[in-house]
């Protein structure tokens, strides 16, 4: 930080300033591990507890996680050999790592409304009105199939659901 100050010809702070508004350096620490993710102490004792030929549902209760994170890992780590802890972890490792593409970049629906080109406008109508009939359909409403008071209205509805055919 000093020799990137002393080069920019600014004061140290100034430069530890500038550096930090910047955003600094993501460290490359190892990360604390959330309770999202099986850690490799857990995946260990999924592997000594599958290898000893414990349920999914027995190691999950221990682990205190749900059965089905249990049997997925293993469905998704497990070789012709069985299921290796380290070799999981570094799949697990290496799926965080993968590069992914971003949403936009890969469905070109979802590109944000200012980016997509303009949608004409035919300016001798309302933008509102509908083309067949040239109407806004202000002052007209659906009319009911069947007629029924409004305090009826639920009562008939669950009676026709329920009615076979």
């Amino acid at each position: 930080m000093t020799e990137a100050s002393r080069r920019a010809e600014i004061s140290h702070e100034t430069g530890r300033r500038w550096f930090g508004q910047a955003g600094g350096v993501i460290g490359n620490a190892p990360r604390p591990v959330s309770g999202r993710y099986l850690s490799f102490e857990e995946r260990e004792e999924i592997a000594l507890a599958h290898a000893t030929g414990q349920t999914t549902r027995q190691i999950g209760t221990r682990l205190g996680r749900h059965h089905t994170t249990i049997s997925r890992e293993l469905a998704r780590n497990s070789t012709t050999r069985g299921y290796r802890a380290g070799n999981a972890q570094r799949e697990a490792d290496e799926r965080a790592r993968r590069p992914t593409t971003a949403k936009l970049a890969a469905d070109p629906v979802r590109v944000a409304p200012a980016q997509r080109e303009p949608v004409r406008h035919d300016s001798r109508r309302p933008r509102n009105s509908n083309p067949a009939t040239g109407t806004n359909g202000e002052g007209t409403g659906a009319s009911p199939d069947i007629a029924v008071p409004a305090t009826e209205a639920l009562d008939v509805a669950y009676g026709l659901a329920r009615r076979p055919g």
